[in-house]
């Protein structure tokens, strides 16, 4: 009589091994983004090229150049980057896709999609922390600028707030800056408070510092 033989399967677990390889290759993402310029602030927009290498990789019919091709004309094709991309972010992309390719290679087929998923959303956490901090310190920036602004054209908090005529802003030092015209307190302003929005605003962008991202969310 044959002996029934028996495979033990392992669930897979997220040890400290595939957790290491996971952040490296979220790292390696995360770098070739600094070069990504996003236009918008949706996911879809920040993840840009790595949504896709991260989708196409789970099939695993795809070879690290073929899917880093891909990425690239993907990022080529952006009107921002004028068709240019730097050796250095061709470098972490190739490497971040190959390292993702050979990991998913590595690991049980019903494991895949847990640990793409995890990826993208790590490398999503990466960019966000970022660019909260970036919005966060050109807000600042701009506030104080701003401030110095209207302290050329108005002599007194009280000259400002007679002009403004607005009774959420009554001092200009802590008058918050919103995100140029298409902002919702920008929208709604009259008056001399709307001239001297449009006029910060068009003196931003002069030079160069308006926001590339307009944001209506205040």
């Amino acid at each position: 009589m044959r002996k029934v033989i028996t495979i033990e399967n392992k669930p897979f677990t997220f040890d400290d091994r595939v957790k290491q390889e996971m952040q490296e290759i979220v790292t390696l993402f995360d770098a070739y983004l600094e070069e990504y310029r996003a236009q918008g602030t949706s996911k879809h927009a920040i993840m840009g090229p790595v949504a896709k290498i991260l989708q196409r990789a789970q099939s695993g019919q795809w070879l690290t150049e073929s899917l880093t091709g891909y990425a690239l004309r993907v990022h080529e094709m952006r009107p921002r980057t004028g068709g240019y991309v730097t050796p250095e972010a061709v470098q972490k992309l190739e490497e971040g896709t190959k390292r993702l390719i050979a990991f998913l290679g590595s690991i049980p087929v019903t494991a895949i999609p847990k640990v793409a998923e995890q990826i993208d959303y790590g490398v999503y956490y990466e960019r966000q922390r970022k660019n909260i901090k970036t919005r966060a310190d050109w807000q600042e920036a701009r506030r104080g600028e701003l401030a110095a602004f209207l302290h050329a054209k108005y002599d007194s908090d009280a000259d400002f707030a007679q002009a403004w005529n607005d009774k959420r802003f009554t001092t200009m030092d802590s008058l918050p800056y919103y995100f140029g015209p298409t902002s919702v307190t920008h929208k709604k302003a009259k008056g001399q408070m709307k001239a001297d929005m449009d006029e910060f605003y068009e003196l931003l962008k002069g030079k160069g510092q308006a926001p590339e991202v307009e944001e209506a969310a205040e």
